[in-house]
């Protein structure tokens, strides 16, 4: 079975400069190049290092699991072209929690709402 390396893929997120930023801090992003969208939105596009080694499985957060119900998602992230693969999310080192309907990358209306840590 043959891996696809991250610097293959090239996910393209519509966001605010909160989640742009956001989007930077993740340790597999190289870059994330921002331009206007005409929703009023961030459009950014995703590049990726060559590899990362992820987290121990310890430090995952799983998808639509122990979402806090006492506030509002601080983030928010909407589709514009493939999707960041879901250890990008699994893995941020920023995220207390997240929820989705992405079920697969080639789906054109995916979003991800995050929670951050405090």
């Amino acid at each position: 079975m043959t891996t696809t390396p991250l610097s293959a893929l090239k996910p393209i997120i519509l966001t605010n400069e909160a989640g742009a930023a956001f989007l930077q801090r993740h340790p597999a992003t190289r870059e994330a190049a921002t331009t206007p969208s005409e929703a009023g939105l961030l459009r950014v596009e995703l590049h990726f290092v060559d590899a990362i080694e992820p987290p121990p499985a310890d430090d995952w957060v799983m998808p639509n699991a122990d979402v806090p119900q006492d506030r509002e998602h601080d983030l928010s992230f909407e589709n514009d072209g493939h999707a960041p693969p879901y250890g990008f999310w699994i893995t941020h080192p920023d995220v207390l929690a997240w929820t989705t309907e992405l079920t697969e990358d080639d789906r054109p209306d995916w979003w991800v709402k995050v929670w951050l840590k405090a």
